[in-house]
């Protein structure tokens, strides 16, 4: 891991340590699960600065221009679902303004074993 980590990345990474370790013969190596981890953090640091300074109306649009494909929105709730555009989509970003004072963005992901017989699921918070 680099020396330029930040804080939100480390936690981030010993999450997916733990959810990895919970899982027996996890197909994925440190290094995969580091860079996952460092993937996840960007955007759930991205998520985190929209919903400081932006609405709910302007976040689809930004989103959409910054990468992420909108995959469900409840406008009366004020929340969606989005998925990063590239690649294959590893974890679902769930942004709520339902409570306008603390809006919330949660990155949500499966790890399964090898024979598909496992499924653990990962779940990361984040408040603005």
């Amino acid at each position: 891991m680099s020396a330029r980590v930040s804080a939100s990345e480390a936690n981030v990474v010993s999450s997916l340590q733990k959810q990895v370790a919970a899982v027996p013969h996890a197909d994925i190596s440190l290094a995969a699960m580091i860079e996952r981890a460092i993937n996840v953090a960007r955007q759930m640091r991205y998520f985190a600065l929209v919903t400081r300074r932006a609405p709910f109306p302007e976040l689809v649009p930004s989103a959409k221009r910054a990468g992420f494909i909108l995959i469900r929105e409840d406008t009366p709730n004020k929340e969606t679902l989005f998925q990063w555009a590239e690649d294959k989509p590893d974890f679902t970003f769930s942004v709520s303004f339902k409570n306008p004072d603390i809006p919330s963005v949660i990155a949500e992901s499966m790890v399964t074993s090898p024979a598909g017989s496992h499924k653990e699921h990962v779940c990361i918070h984040g408040f603005s």
